[in-house]
């Protein structure tokens, strides 16, 4: 059990520590290129960034939501109704379209 907490920790110290790295200052231009407006965009995005941030991500079909905050979404996804496992949740902000947070459940 301790193992398994020390694993979580690792994981959502690396996240944060990914979000904050990949920071950086943006055009007027990227940002209209770069938003999250719409749920499908905010989705994408969160979903591309657990590809990259949690090898395991993907060997379950996650069902994800979005739920709009206003400057920001919050893209729930929940595992197959009858299995065992947790969510992933990742905070997307609109403009630019950045990760802002990220907690993998279990």
């Amino acid at each position: 059990m301790q193992r398994v907490r020390t694993v979580i920790l690792l994981v959502l110290a690396t996240l944060s520590f990914s979000t904050v790295a990949s920071c950086k200052e943006v055009s007027p231009q990227e940002v209209q290129m770069h938003s999250c407006y719409d749920a499908n965009a905010a989705v994408d995005y969160a979903t591309r960034y657990l590809s990259q941030h949690d090898p395991e991500f993907g060997s379950i079909k996650l069902t994800p939501n979005a739920h709009d905050l206003g400057d920001e979404w919050v893209v729930i996804f929940n595992p197959p109704q009858g299995t065992v496992g947790g969510s992933a949740t990742v905070n997307v902000q609109k403009s630019p379209c950045r990760v802002v947070g990220a907690i993998l459940g279990q």
